[in-house]
């Protein structure tokens, strides 16, 4: 059954600001920074900010809840963790799911594929930062089957998801043992373990006018030569 994003939430909260803290006694707040492409949130680097009692008790996120950059590049996460402890800043969209008609985690993976079809990028105004257009998201359509159904999708593209991690740390792995090896062959480059040759990068080579980065007040350009920029 397809049904609007406005009918399967219980609510959608524009983030606080708040004012700035001298130290970090305030409240931790999501930026738009904090929210990664793979759907997880970075907890290494948050804002600390002075929010109004009365405004922080409604706008606290909470487990389950899918917080969505509304200004920016498009991008929408999934928070698991302690309810009432962190705030999303005033460029977050979060939105609470009406778990009677749809798990959290399944309208996370749902708004998702938008992102991933291209079809939420209507929903962004053209204008040289993307902003979201709340009233033309909450009018698109997703389909909703039955919460049995909905819990096995969840669970497999929460595995899919595990596997997509394990890659990216394998290739992160794979990165730093490459980087071991060529400085087993080739010995540290600035200490020059290997005694290599050394010579002045102008004695080989120079920059011509072909680089594309003409400054003529720092360097004298030739007409021509095999290396154009290093």
């Amino acid at each position: 059954m397809k049904y609007k994003i406005k009918d399967v939430i219980s609510s959608s909260i524009t983030g606080q600001w708040g004012e700035d803290c001298n130290d970090n006694n305030g409240t931790p707040v999501f930026g738009v920074s904090n929210l990664l492409k793979n759907g997880k949130i970075d907890f290494s680097k948050l804002a600390y900010r002075s929010i109004e009692p009365n405004k922080l008790s409604t706008s606290y996120v909470k487990n389950g809840d899918i917080l969505i950059a509304k200004s920016g590049n498009p991008k929408v996460c999934y928070y698991q963790g302690a309810d009432d402890l962190y705030c999303a800043c005033n460029f977050i969209l979060t939105l609470r799911s009406n778990t009677e008609i749809i798990e959290s985690k399944y309208l996370y993976y749902a708004i998702k594929q938008l992102f991933l079809c291209g079809d939420i990028n209507r929903c962004y105004t053209s204008t040289t930062i993307p902003n979201l257009s709340t009233k033309s998201f909450f009018d698109c359509s997703i389909d909703v089957p039955s919460k049995e159904k909905q819990l096995l999708v969840v669970n497999q593209l929460t595995k899919l998801d595990m596997l997509t991690e394990y890659r990216e740390i394998q290739l992160s792995l794979f990165d730093e043992l490459i980087k071991a090896r060529f400085v087993e062959l080739f010995g540290d480059a600035v200490e020059n373990t290997m005694k290599w040759p050394e010579a002045l990068i102008g004695d080989n080579c120079f920059v011509t006018k072909l680089a594309g980065f003409e400054y003529t007040q720092y360097i004298n350009y030739e007409d021509f030569g095999d290396v154009v920029m290093v």
